[in-house]
Order: structure tokens, then sequence, then C-alpha cells
């Protein structure tokens, strides 16, 4: 069977023919066994996810107790489901219930290979853009904004319009968002994040 070519725009799930097909690193699969090859042109840049395409469904127990955190806002807009550009901008105000663990945590549901969660104060343009462009399926998390970083902000803001990756933003009370973002809240507590550390994350985001 002759392999056929189909570029994309970044990593992630694509649908090809009514197929969908997972695209990272130098992996490209389908989930309904199809022995059809694909050859997918490179979109460029590095993958920041390897998603196990063959785990195996996640225990009974695992999955109730993450299906009792499903319906929270964070976690909602944490999972790895593409979602057309620009549809996807949330804004977090910091706070108590909003720690690293509880981020790094969540963001184990895309498998991540490098850490998507990104403090404000080391972006610049050029990295902006590569990380927003880079995949459709993990969020990307951009911490510690203040009133500070306004042009910076809005510029992301302004580009993830056009771009597949969810964006959340993690900032201070005192900041205005621009009106395209949606601002959410969590109501997890901290003690949930032991919960998800035991959880099988990767294997509940695959």
């Amino acid at each position: 069977m002759a392999t056929r070519a189909v570029a994309v725009e970044c990593f992630g799930l694509h649908w090809i023919d009514n197929i969908a097909w997972l695209v990272q690193s130098d992996e490209v699969v389908n989930f309904v066994g199809l022995r059809q090859k694909i050859r997918i042109k490179n979109p460029g840049g590095e993958c920041p996810h390897q998603i196990p395409t063959e785990a195996e469904d996640p225990d009974q127990k695992s999955w109730k107790s993450f299906l009792n955190l499903a319906s929270d806002p964070l976690v909602r807009a944490m999972l790895p489901i593409p979602h057309p550009p620009g549809s996807r901008t949330f804004f977090l105000q910091d706070g108590p219930r909003v720690s690293s663990e509880l981020l790094l945590g969540l963001a184990r549901l895309s498998s991540p290979v490098s850490l998507p969660v990104k403090p404000m104060w080391m972006l610049r343009k050029a990295i902006i853009r590569r990380e927003l462009e880079a995949t459709n399926l993990q969020p990307l998390i951009v911490t510690g904004i203040t009133s500070h970083h306004r042009a910076m902000m809005e510029m992301l803001v302004e580009y993830a319009q056009y771009t597949p990756r969810t964006t959340i933003l993690v900032g201070a009370s005192e900041v205005v968002v621009p009106p395209s973002v949606e601002r959410i809240e969590t109501k997890l507590d901290q003690g949930v994040c032991a919960e998800i550390e035991q959880l099988p994350m990767e294997v509940i985001g695959a």
C-alpha cells in the first residue's frame, strides 16, 4: 500500500478522511486499527507531548476518582481535546487554590515531555509563537502575570486567536484581560494534589 503524504500545521490530533490520527514526534497512529500508511510532513519544532497510544483503559476506581474532578473548570480546560483556533483562552486568578503542584499534576493528562507551565517573565515574542503553534492537544499555562505584563499578555492573547493551542493565563486579581479571554475558577483544594499524584493521569488523558 502506497504511503500517503499529508501536511499538518502542528502536532496533535488531526482528522484525515474522517479518521483521527495522532501526530507526535516520529509517531503517526490512528485509533481504529487501520493499516493505512500516512506520512505526515513535519510540522516543525519539537513535539511537547508523548501520549501513550497503546495505553489500556484506566481501572474503574481511578476513572471514578477522576470523574469526581472532571466538572471543575480548570480540569475541563486542561483536557487534551482539540478545539478550533482562538476558542480556548482562559484566565485563572492566582490564589491559595492554584499551585504549581496542581497545574503540573493536571498537565500530566497530556503526557508532557517538556513542561507546559511557563512563567510570564521568561516569554518573548518568538517563544510565544513557537509554543502556541506546537500542538492542538496540550494546553500552554502561563503563570505569574501581573498588570506590568499587559502589553505582552495582549500580544499573547491576540496571537492565540489564530493558533490551535489552548492557553491558560494565571495571574493577579488586578489584571484586566481582553474580552476574548474567559475567566475561570477552580474549586479544587490543595488536598486534591495528593489524589492527582496517585491517579494514572497520562492513561486517563490518552
